[in-house]
């Protein structure tokens, strides 16, 4: 969710219990919230399946990414000497040797912002769900416990 984060939008660390403005993400992952995409394709995030590249872990991929913006920078730009970590002709030579991984990689990591949803403040309103409906549900799915906290006849409110 961090990709999201702008000047004018943040994201709630629930692990940390804090807000995360742009300068939090920076602190927090070591790049831009616009590079979270190109860092998780780089070193992977294996809670959501992102496979990253064999031998970038994080740190690694920071440096590469103070260097190069993106993956697709990466993918044609002569690195400078003073990037030198161990590994380094290495791990550039197997980032470049599997570009199609690595921006599958940041496809997957990339949260899609173009569907087409239209919010009002009026559509987010919390409305009380219809106990008509939600009590036979609940009996339906089996769940059992939920039932002793739903009032059987309450008016839907909308």
């Amino acid at each position: 969710m961090s990709q999201l984060v702008t000047e004018n939008v943040q994201v709630y660390d629930i692990a940390k219990e804090h807000w995360l403005n742009e300068m939090g993400v920076r602190e927090k992952f070591g790049v831009e919230p616009s590079q979270i995409p190109d860092l998780l394709a780089l070193h992977g995030d294996h809670v959501d399946n992102i496979p990253g590249v064999s031998g970038v872990g994080p740190k690694t991929a920071r440096q590469i990414l103070a260097i190069c913006r993106t993956v697709e920078e990466l993918a044609s730009a002569e690195l400078p000497p003073t990037l030198s970590f161990r590994g380094r002709d290495e791990i550039l030579k197997r980032i470049r040797e599997n570009m199609e991984a690595v921006r599958m990689s940041r496809k997957l990591a990339t949260i899609c912002c173009e569907a087409p949803i239209e919010v009002s403040p009026e559509t987010l309103r919390y409305r009380r769900g219809d106990t008509r409906v939600l009590h036979p549900l609940c009996e339906e799915l089996g769940f059992v416990r939920v039932l002793d906290d739903i009032p059987l006849a309450q008016p839907m409110l909308f």
